[in-house]
């Protein structure tokens, strides 16, 4: 299977992400169960791609092997020039900390903290002082429009202010790779298009985004490659709205 032409683009630079005859295969009983079967593909730096399919495509197995969380059974990802299959834990979790930021469909925030406090965590554990992180941690929760809301904790937020939080969290620590997974999946039309919109603005810092959804209106508006997964195997490679 060849690289996606769409994602190459015309940027002439190393790949952020570069996935070459992936595999992941899973033990299911007496049987192997291929979650992903020999993919190749290539994310520019500054680009944005959509993983779409159905439930069980192998969207987030990828999106899982990106993050680190989960290690491929054959087949290399270099994520800015670096093999992760020969990541140490340690590495692999220093890694998430401060290369990459995650955004789940269900939120993840910690109950029993403000917003504020849920945003400036991370950078706590890159090391970076109290009244940088505070001062961080405020200026991107007004940046998702939530300025507002900087001392409420989840329960007193609706489903978009939260996800807006998580959004914030991932992108405090200036990560190079942006990883959604079903980002949308919980929210109303109107907060999806709020959403999308937050997504797509994250190429103007510099961020490349990866976007796991089932939604095709969603990513076409936020990204300009997609990949069409059934089965584990690339279907309908090509641009977004295409």
């Amino acid at each position: 299977m060849k690289p996606l032409p769409a994602i190459h683009t015309k940027h002439s630079e190393t790949p952020l992400v570069r996935v070459r005859n992936l595999v992941r295969t899973y033990r299911t009983g007496s049987r192997d169960v291929h979650a992903l079967y020999d993919l190749d593909a290539d994310l520019p730096q500054n680009g944005s791609l959509a993983l779409v399919g159905r439930s069980g495509s192998g969207k987030s197995t990828l999106l899982n092997l990106l993050a680190g969380l989960d290690r491929p059974s054959s087949g290399t990802i270099e994520v800015n020039g670096q093999n992760l299959a020969t990541f140490s834990r340690k590495e692999l979790a220093a890694y998430r900390a401060s290369e990459i930021g995650i955004i789940f469909q269900a939120f993840q925030l910690i109950p029993h903290r403000t917003a504020l406090q849920n945003v400036e965590l991370g950078l706590a554990f890159l090391g970076v002082d109290r009244a940088e992180r505070l001062a961080r941690a405020t200026a991107m929760l007004e940046r998702v429009g939530l300025g507002d809301r900087v001392h409420h904790k989840p329960d007193a937020l609706s489903g978009g202010e939260k996800q807006r939080v998580a959004i914030a969290r991932a992108l405090v620590k200036k990560p190079r790779l942006l990883l959604a997974d079903e980002p949308t999946g919980n929210l109303d039309r109107e907060n999806t298009s709020e959403i999308a919109d937050l997504l797509a603005s994250t190429r103007e810092s510099g961020i490349s985004l990866v976007l796991v959804t089932h939604d095709h209106e969603l990513a076409e508006a936020t990204c300009d490659s997609m990949l069409h997964l059934e089965y584990g195997r690339v279907v309908q490679p090509g641009k977004a709205g295409s």
